[in-house]
């Protein structure tokens, strides 16, 4: 009984940990929209340089 408790503790701080990290970070003015942008222009960077490498091999 005590390892269901257990496993179930676990399973409900595994479903809301990520729920507190994504509520705090929407505190911070457009703290999400930022970061995705900033992985969009990397994205971006890498597959121009991928295009670039393609074309000219």
């Amino acid at each position: 009984m005590k390892a269901k408790e257990y496993l179930k503790t676990l399973g409900l701080v595994i479903v809301t940990f990520p729920l507190v990290v994504v509520a705090s970070c929407l505190t911070w003015t457009g703290c999400i929209i930022k970061s995705a942008g900033f992985l969009a222009m990397l994205d971006i960077d890498s597959a121009n340089n991928e295009l670039k490498s393609f074309i000219d091999n």
